[in-house]
């Protein structure tokens, strides 16, 4: 339940990653493009390096947050095959035994 809310909070953002990427890059690349007085342009890289730094972080964490629920649902998947093969088996061994014992009952 608690990697669900996680994930619906992904999806309510104000500001998408995407948004920060570019606001980073544009920050850091004036900051770079001295442009800016010297104090503003240490501040400028600053802001940029850690948009960015927060924008790989995010990502990484949103790749492994999906790696997760997928691994979840692969291993639902498998656990619902194998109940339901071993279903049929049980039915099919059922219905063998009920046809061995109306034969020996003839």
């Amino acid at each position: 339940m608690r990697k669900q809310t996680q994930y619906r909070h992904a999806e309510t953002r104000m500001v998408s990653r995407f948004s920060i990427a570019i606001l980073g890059c544009t920050i850091l690349g004036m900051a770079l493009g001295k442009s800016l007085p010297l104090g503003l342009e240490i501040q400028a890289f600053l802001a940029g390096a850690i948009a960015l730094l927060f924008y790989g972080y995010e990502a990484r964490r949103d790749f492994k947050l999906r790696k997760e629920q997928s691994e979840t649902c692969r291993q639902i998947v498998e656990m619902r095959l194998e109940q339901h093969a071993f279903e049929l088996s049980s039915r099919q061994h059922r219905t063998a035994r009920a046809g061995r014992s109306s034969v020996s009952a003839k």
